[in-house]
């Protein structure tokens, strides 16, 4: 099956103050070593980036290096695919944005999914519940039994 992750998960993982942090460690190893294509977001790498090297974000806040060292370590893992935004992924975007009516921060949630849906992914593991709101996506919430 063909899976994306969210950045909700990448989060989790490197924070060790979170409720979910061995969870997600013990998930994204699971997903990365099972072999099966593991999709990303150009933007939810990024977004990484933001909120991992935020000090009123992130309980322990990362260097850049240190990001962006993280980002490139799951990179360079065999399985993993970047998904970057197409034109397509532009008419998917403006669709779900009017029809909707999506404002603020659902537009990068928005954004994700449009890029996703692009690109043929259904499936995001996520625990974000935004995302449920958009037909294309089939999210699944690892934490969840």
């Amino acid at each position: 099956m063909s899976a994306a992750i969210d950045t909700n998960l990448l989060l989790y993982a490197e924070d060790q103050a979170s409720p979910f942090h061995s969870e997600a460690l013990k998930f994204l190893d699971h997903l990365l070593e099972s072999g099966a294509p593991v999709y990303a977001t150009w933007d939810g790498l990024h977004a990484f980036i933001r909120i991992a090297t935020h000090p009123g974000i992130f309980s322990d806040p990362l260097t850049p290096e240190e990001a962006i060292s993280d980002i490139q370590s799951i990179l360079d893992h065999p399985s993993i695919t970047v998904l970057a935004p197409t034109l397509e992924s532009w008419a998917i975007l403006a669709r779900l944005a009017t029809e909707l009516h999506l404002r603020g921060s659902l537009i990068s949630d928005a954004v994700t999914a449009s890029v996703l849906e692009s690109h043929g992914i259904r499936t995001l593991y996520t625990n974000d519940r935004d995302f449920w709101k958009f037909p294309g996506l089939k999210p699944i919430d690892p934490f969840k039994s």
